[in-house]
Formats: C-alpha cells, structure tokens, sequence
C-alpha cells in the first residue's frame, strides 16, 4: 500500500532497541501531554500572572513535539511519514512562533524583580506601612486633641460644609443656644437660633447671620451679636469669622468664633450705672454730711438703749469715753460721770470681766446679759452689744449699745414659771400632748412623755423622726383613713377626731383617740398641727365585751324566732297533716266503694243494652206507647252516651283516688322518721295538691311546669317536712308568676308564658342529690335578698303568709338534712332556687 517501509526495518526490528525507542518516545509523549495541562490550570488559578499568554503558547509549542514523538512510536511499524512530517510542521511553526515572542519579551522578564529584590520591596512596604500606620495614629490622636480642645475652649467654635450644613458645633456653643448639634441647612438658621444684633432686639435675618457671611466668603472680625434661646439666658458675644478654602482656593465651608462678653458687658453696664449713682451720691453726699450730725443726734436721742465707746487700756484700765443721754435712765448719773465697771453687780462682775477680756483678745462681738447696781440701790438687767477694735496705742475700743432689760427680764420670768406650770400640765394629762409638721410622717416638733406610757417608746425618739417616725406606728389598715380625716379638717380649717391602732414597743397594738387642729398664720398658711393623744384600749375593749353581749343577746332573739317559728309550723303542719289524713281516709273508703262497683255496673249496662238490640231485632212491631216511650228516650243516643258517661266516672274516681294518695303521701304521718323516701314522688304530690292553682283560669292561662327529673336513688330523709320544703318554694313561686301575671293581658302571658322548671340530678362525686326549683317571675329585689330566709320577714299582704314559710325550710334542709338551700335571683328574670341533699347511709 505504503512506498515506504516502516522505520522498524532502520533498527532492524531488534527488540532491545526497538523496544527502548518505543518506551523513550511514549514517556515523552506522556510529560509533553501533561505539561500543557498543568500550565492551563496553572493559569486559570493565578490570573493575575504576566504574560500568562505565553504559557498557552508554550503549552501548544509541548504538546505539538509530543505528538511528534508519538507519531515516532507510530512510524515504527506504519510508514506515514506525510503524517508525521505535517505534525512535525505544525511543531515547527508552533516553536518559531513561541521564539519570536520571546524576543521582546526579554527585557520585560529581565525587569522582574528578582525573589531578593521583592524581599527587600515587602520589607520596605511593610516600613511604609508601619508608618503610615504610625501617622494615622499620631493623626488620630490629633484630631481628638483638636476635638478635646474645642469642647473644652470657653469660646464658642461653628463650622459649616461646602453645602452650608453644621458639622461643628462645639460645647460651648451647644450651652450658648441650649441645643445639640444638628445638620441644619443655611435657609433655616434665621428660623432655629435666637440670634438678635447688639440692640437686643431686632432679629437677625439669614444674610445678617456671622456664618452665613462668613460662608459668602466675607472675613469678620468681632462682630457684636446678642443669642437669646427661649429657655436659656441670652448672651452677648463678639463672632470673628472666615470662609475655609482648600490649597486651590476652592470654598470647603465656613468657620465662626464666639467669644462670650455677657460680663464685660454686666461689668461695663454695671460701671456705667455706678458712674452714675457715683455721681448722684457726690451731689448728696454733701448735704448728708451736713445733715449727719443732726440725724445722729437724733438717733442717739430716740435710741431705747445707751449708746457708747468703751475703751481697755494695756494696763487694764477701763473707762467710758462716750455716753450718750440715755445713761440717765439706765445708770442713774450723767454721761460723764460713767466710770469703768464699778456699777456691776458683784454676782455678775466677774461674768462681765471675763467675756470683756475674751471679746478683746479674739476682737469679735461682744455680748453680755447681767445686772447693775444704782445709786439709788435698784438692781437692773441690762444687755451690753458691741463691736470692738484695736487703736494703734494697742488699747481695744468697743463701740455699741446697752439696753435696759428689766421689763423683759420680768417677762421671762413670768413665761418661766407659765412654761414650769404647762410642763407640770402636760406631764399629769393622761394623754400625750403633741405639736407636728403637717407631712408624710408627721414629724414631731413635740410629744409629751405621755406617749411612751401609750407607745412604750420614749418621746425623743419622735422629735424630729431622730429614731423613728410616729406614722409608722398607725396600723397599715388604719393609715390612709386616718391621714384622708386629718386632711379633710386641715382644708376645712376644722378640728380633727379619730379613732386608730397604734403598734408598741411589745409587737402589740393598742386603741388611741386622737384630736387634733392645724394651726394657721394670719396669712392663713398652715404652721403646724396641735392635738392630744389617749389611749382607750379598756375602753375598746369594753365596747367589744358589749358588742359581743349584744351580738349573743342577738343570736338567742333569733334563736328564740326560729323555736317560735320551728313550733307554729309544726304544729301548723302537724293539724294539716291529721286533717289532710282524716280527709284522705274519709273520701277514700266511698271513693274505693264507688270505683269497686264500677265495673260490675259496666258489665251490667253492656248487657242491657246487647239484650235490647236482640229485643229490638225481634220484636220489630212494638206497642205504640213503647215505640212512642223509646223514641223520647233516644234509645241510640242512650247506648252511644252510656258507656262514656260510666268511663268518665271511673276516670272520676281514678283522679279522687290519686288525690288522696296525693294527700297522703304529702302528709307522711306515718313517715315521720328518717328512712328512705323517692324524692320524685314528692314533688309529684306536691304538684298535684298544687294543681288548682296551677291550671288555667278565666284571667290567666295555666302554668307550665317542665320536670326534667335526672335518675335519682332513694334518699335517706324526713319526707314529710321534705314535702313541705316543695311546698314552700312552689307556692312562692307561683305567688310571684301570679304577681306578674296580674299586670299582663292574656296575648302577653301566652307570647312569653309563665313557666316553673324542676330539675333533679344526682352528683356521686359529692354524693349529693341536687333539685333545682326556677320561675320566670319577677325575681327578688336587691334590698331584700339578704332577708329571704329570716324567720317572720315576709312581702305578702296581711293574712296571706306568715314569714316562717321559706325560714322553716332553710332549717329543714340545713340543720335536719345537713345539705344547702340557697337562690340566684335577679329582679325581672325570676328565680332559682337549689336543695342540695346528702345522700346518707
């Protein structure tokens, strides 16, 4: 096929060297086929390689010689040398292309940092950093140092963007305005901040404003301008400012600075003013020089007491060296003949001698209360004030007044003996007498000792709340009560009565009477309260023992109603009974004759009237007096009304003979013990003894009665006084739907019918029988539910109750039954009333 022979024949197809070309040419293959691949990975991994086109040419450069040596493996054994001479080409090509490519890349690759030359490039980069870092610290701690010191300067500092927003606004400004930083807009400056020019008064417009000026690019120098907040003080401060421009001139905003000359300006106010009152007083000040001497001769004239200079020499010399008129009054000589102290009264000279001495050594006020001597021998209080000071000889000079105290001294005396006598009062009142603030603890100015005999605390510890206040002593139920009383009589300038529990020292309580007044000034503005305080436990004590008296005094009375009650009631009931027995009995022995002898009657008139229909049959042609005899009679009317009239009969003396089992069963006379009865039997009988008032009437429809009887067992009870329980609370019952109905047409009841439900259930939980007895009636009024079960308390008209009824039944059920009677009721939606029964053994 080929005219060419396989490059086998060239090694002579010896194994050995075939066999190594073979392998040498496949592993070359093999690496050339897999360096392409991994500079293509390489390269999708790490773009950001250089020249990273040159690995895609390098790689198609490998791959072709790869494909040449596999071609050599080839040509071993088949002679396509076209083919593999093509691929060798392509090789070619490829690698001419990849070397010329090369060549400008030389230098570039050449300029790549060597691994040194980046080591030494990181090592520099990272001390550039490390700088870099360095100065934005050192930046950073200056800006808070820039901010710290613009919070902290007494100057007010504003600044403005290039858009005209706040972006400073320090401390001081915010205390200037009373507001906080916010970014507000140039157009709404006017609007915001109570900015006034120098007059005080009128407000500055927008374009008036320092920083807006400033932000125009004007530069200002201490203009004056007054910053008025609604809730802060105005002040006066001069602005200088200036617009802020970047290096190219370029606007970057706008900056103030507000200097607050509100005290220069109280200052220069202020030294103006006194310029001026300066001036007014120099105008005067002559004519009160001149007018000083006749004013203070006045004075000492008209003074009450003596005025004086006083003089201590080095060598304890003393004497008066100014009098004025008035030592005639108090010492009895004439000013100058006032000599030292040789006036003192010996029990007080030494007194005097000692606070002289001590007012001369510290140079402060002296002051001394004590008695003269006269010659005319009258003993007198006087009251010696003055201020000393040291003359330039080293002597003390004391300047002052002495009064005349006698008529006080007097006075105090008699307010002595009066406070001896009212402390003498106090201490033998049996309460405590006391004087307090009118506050939340009502702090004590002062209590008597009386109160440690009520409170076993001493009365110091109330004095000003030093250990305890005595608020906390009133009971917690008792504290508001008695704080809203005091109140009340304080704002109604009346005096205050209460009565409370006060805790003791020993944990326990006692009943105090307190009564008190506030105390007002002229002006009418409360001072303080005044009162007294009593303890009155015996006497509470006593009012329970009577109250308890009363209570049991009480209890007997109504003990007593019940026995009352309990009495008539029975023997009320005992008579009903034997009547209502003797009664039954009575009627039911005719009653069970009559009902006997109506079935053989029955017989007998079905037999007389079958023979007279076979005599009618067959004897066709009567009599004419029979034939006129039997058509007055109406013979088919007889048999057609016959045999009803004989059935009503019986169902007469059926319904008689349930009446007095009705009767009897109600009546129990021969249960009166307690044993078992069936609770639903009673109130069937009940309701049959009922039945006249129950059916309707001329005036009213009759009463529905709904029984919804649950399964009840037998129930250990008395049934006879359990019969007359139903009785009770039925017949009231119907007395109120009949109270109702009375006010009602006849369309009205029937719309909305008078209706008595009886429910019975048994609870085996509780072991209880539950009868639930309801009418739609008027209910029971609010103001009389708490006296339902009161024994002689009734709402029916004279004669129609006796007020035991529903009394007699609470006592039936709770006190003989040991179970519970009680009603839910609202007026105009009738009443319930629940028995609930022990089921018993």
């Amino acid at each position: 096929m080929f005219a060419f022979i396989p490059h086998g024949h060239c090694y002579l197809w010896k194994p050995s060297l075939v066999g190594l070309h073979v392998t040498s040419d496949s592993l070359i293959a093999l690496a050339y086929g897999a360096i392409p691949i991994i500079l293509v990975y390489l390269v999708n991994k790490r773009e950001d390689l250089p020249f990273n086109w040159l690995f895609f040419m390098f790689g198609a450069f490998i791959l072709s010689c790869g494909a040449t040596h596999v071609m050599g493996v080839w040509t071993l054994w088949h002679p396509n040398y076209w083919v593999s001479g093509f691929i060798k080409g392509i090789t070619a090509i490829v690698s001419v292309m990849t070397a010329i490519a090369l060549i400008p890349l030389i230098p570039k690759v050449l300029a790549i940092p060597s691994p040194a030359q980046l080591e030494a490039a990181n090592l520099k980069l990272a001390e550039q950093i490390s700088q870099r870092m360095a100065m934005e610290e050192s930046l950073q701690k200056e800006r808070e140092f820039l901010k710290a010191l613009l919070e902290n300067l007494s100057d007010g500092i504003v600044a403005c963007n290039a858009a005209g927003v706040l972006t400073l606004f320090n401390r001081a400004t915010q205390e200037f305005h009373g507001l906080p930083l916010q970014p507000i807009p140039p157009e709404q400056w006017a609007d915001f901040f109570d900015l006034y020019q120098a007059d005080g008064k009128t407000l500055m417009s927008k374009d008036e404003i320092p920083l807006f000026r400033a932000f125009q690019g004007e530069k200002l120098r201490d203009v004056e301008m007054i910053i008025a907040p609604k809730e802060n003080k105005p002040r006066t401060v001069l602005v200088s400012g200036q617009p802020i421009l970047d290096p190219d001139g370029e606007k970057m905003g706008a900056v103030v600075a507000m200097h607050d000359i509100s005290d220069r300006k109280q200052a220069e106010e202020a030294l103006r003013q006194a310029n001026q009152e300066l001036e007014s007083r120099v105008e005067v000040r002559t004519r009160e020089l001149q007018e000083s001497q006749n004013r203070f001769q006045n004075l000492v004239t008209n003074v009450p007491g003596m005025i004086f200079q006083f003089c201590l020499d080095l060598d304890g010399s003393t004497d008066f060296i100014y009098a004025s008129a008035r030592s005639r009054d108090i010492f009895e000589v004439e000013p100058d003949r006032l000599g030292g102290l040789s006036m003192a009264h010996p029990d007080d000279l030494e007194s005097l001698q000692a606070q002289m001495l001590a007012s001369a050594e510290t140079l402060e006020q002296f002051y001394w209360e004590g008695r003269i001597v006269t010659p005319s021998h009258k003993i007198k209080w006087i009251q010696a004030i003055s201020r000393p000071e040291r003359r330039s000889d080293g002597s003390t000079l004391w300047e002052g007044v002495i009064l005349d105290i006698s008529d006080r001294k007097k006075v105090e005396a008699v307010l002595e003996d009066s406070e001896r006598r009212f402390r003498t009062l106090v201490a033998n009142t049996p309460g405590a007498i006391y004087r307090c603030q009118c506050d939340r603890d009502w702090t004590m100015i002062f209590i008597s000792n009386a109160i440690e005999r009520i409170s076993g605390y001493p009365a110091s510890d109330f004095i000003g709340n030093r250990v305890r206040s005595f608020a906390s002593l009133i009971h917690p139920e008792d504290s508001d009560r008695v704080g809203k009383i005091a109140l009340e009589a304080i704002e109604a300038k009346q005096a205050y009565l209460t009565e409370y529990r006060l805790l003791r020292s020993d944990g326990s309580f006692c009943w105090v009477y307190e009564k008190g007044q506030g105390i007002f000034s002229k002006k009418g503005k409360l001072k303080w309260l005044d009162g007294v305080i009593f303890d009155i436990s015996d006497r509470k004590e006593s009012e329970l023992k009577l109250k308890q008296q009363a209570q049991d005094l009480e209890n007997t009375l109504r003990e007593l109603q019940r026995t009352q009650g309990r009495l008539i009631q029975s023997e009320k009931m005992s008579a009903l009974g034997q009547l209502v027995a003797g009664v039954a009995h009575e009627i039911n022995n005719p009653v069970n004759f009559i009902h006997g002898n109506l079935t053989p009657v029955e017989e007998y008139v079905n037999d007389l009237l079958a023979a007279l229909d076979i005599y009618r049959q067959h004897y066709t042609d009567l009599n004419p007096e029979i034939a006129e005899q039997l058509e007055e009679l109406d013979i088919d009317f007889l048999k057609e009304d016959l045999p009803k009239v004989v059935n009503s009969m019986k169902e007469g003396a059926r319904r008689i003979r349930e009446i007095v089992l009705s009767l009897r069963t109600f009546s129990r006379l021969d249960e009166a013990e307690f044993k078992d009865a069936d609770i639903h039997e009673g109130l069937d009988s009940t309701l049959t003894i009922l039945q006249h008032r129950l059916k309707a009437k001329p005036e009213s429809p009759a009463i529905q009665v709904i029984k919804n009887y649950g399964n009840l067992p037998r129930v250990n009870c008395y049934a006879g006084q359990l019969n007359q329980v139903f009785m009770n609370i039925l017949g009231n019952a119907i007395d109120a739907l009949e109270e109702r109905d009375k006010k009602r047409t006849w369309e009205e009841i029937q719309e909305n019918p008078s209706i008595i439900s009886i429910t019975t259930e048994l609870r085996k939980a509780e072991s209880l029988v539950t009868i639930k007895i309801c009418d739609n009636g008027v209910g029971i009024p609010e103001d009389l539910k708490n006296k339902i079960f009161d024994p002689f308390f009734t709402t029916k008209a004279i004669g129609k109750g006796t007020g035991l009824g529903m009394s007699i039944s609470y006592q039936i059920i709770v006190e003989k039954h040991k179970g519970q009677l009680s009603y839910i009721s609202h007026p105009g939606s009738g009443t319930e009333f629940t028995i609930e029964l022990p089921l018993g053994e």
